[in-house]
Protein backbone atom coordinates (compact mmCIF):
# COMPACT_ATOMS: atom_id res chain seq x y z
CA UNK A 1 0.00 0.00 0.00
CA UNK A 2 2.85 2.39 0.71
CA UNK A 3 4.56 1.72 -2.63
CA UNK A 4 1.84 3.27 -4.87
CA UNK A 5 1.69 6.36 -2.68
CA UNK A 6 5.47 6.78 -2.81
CA UNK A 7 5.51 6.26 -6.58
CA UNK A 8 2.73 8.83 -7.09
CA UNK A 9 4.45 11.35 -4.82
CA UNK A 10 7.79 10.96 -6.58
CA UNK A 11 6.12 11.22 -9.99
CA UNK A 12 4.43 14.49 -9.03
CA UNK A 13 7.67 15.92 -7.71
CA UNK A 14 9.50 14.87 -10.87
CA UNK A 15 6.85 16.26 -13.23
CA UNK A 16 6.63 19.57 -11.39
CA UNK A 17 10.20 20.24 -12.49
CA UNK A 18 8.99 20.43 -16.10
CA UNK A 19 6.22 22.95 -15.48
CA UNK A 20 6.45 26.14 -17.49
CA UNK A 21 7.01 29.40 -15.75
CA UNK A 22 4.29 32.00 -16.11
CA UNK A 23 4.74 35.11 -18.23
CA UNK A 24 8.09 34.34 -19.78
CA UNK A 25 9.48 37.00 -22.09
CA UNK A 26 11.78 36.04 -24.93
CA UNK A 27 13.33 37.80 -27.89
CA UNK A 28 11.77 36.85 -31.22
CA UNK A 29 13.92 37.53 -34.26
CA UNK A 30 10.91 37.56 -36.61
CA UNK A 31 9.39 40.61 -34.92
CA UNK A 32 12.76 41.95 -33.78
CA UNK A 33 11.58 42.42 -30.23
CA UNK A 34 10.35 40.81 -27.07
CA UNK A 35 7.21 38.66 -26.84
CA UNK A 36 5.34 36.84 -24.11
CA UNK A 37 6.04 33.15 -24.47
CA UNK A 38 4.37 30.06 -23.07
CA UNK A 39 1.71 30.12 -20.40
CA UNK A 40 0.50 33.59 -19.43
CA UNK A 41 -2.13 35.00 -17.11
CA UNK A 42 -3.89 38.32 -16.77
CA UNK A 43 -1.15 39.70 -14.51
CA UNK A 44 1.39 39.02 -17.23
CA UNK A 45 -0.63 41.11 -19.65
CA UNK A 46 -1.13 43.93 -17.16
CA UNK A 47 2.47 44.16 -15.98
CA UNK A 48 4.55 43.40 -19.05
CA UNK A 49 5.31 44.79 -22.45
CA UNK A 50 1.61 44.31 -23.34
CA UNK A 51 0.41 46.75 -20.70
CA UNK A 52 0.34 49.73 -23.06
CA UNK A 53 -2.51 48.23 -25.11
CA UNK A 54 -3.99 45.70 -22.68
CA UNK A 55 -4.86 48.00 -19.76
CA UNK A 56 -6.95 50.52 -21.76
CA UNK A 57 -8.80 47.73 -23.56
CA UNK A 58 -9.41 45.81 -20.33
CA UNK A 59 -10.73 48.89 -18.54
CA UNK A 60 -12.96 49.86 -21.47
CA UNK A 61 -14.52 46.40 -21.77
CA UNK A 62 -18.19 46.21 -20.79
CA UNK A 63 -19.96 42.90 -20.34
CA UNK A 64 -23.20 42.58 -22.29
CA UNK A 65 -25.26 41.24 -19.38
CA UNK A 66 -28.39 40.89 -21.48
CA UNK A 67 -26.75 38.32 -23.73
CA UNK A 68 -24.67 36.53 -21.10
CA UNK A 69 -25.66 32.99 -20.34
CA UNK A 70 -25.64 31.97 -16.71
Amino acid sequence: MKTPIIVIALSLIYLSGFAQKLNQIKVDDRVEGEILFGEINIEGLKDSLCASWFKPEFEAYNVDVENCQT
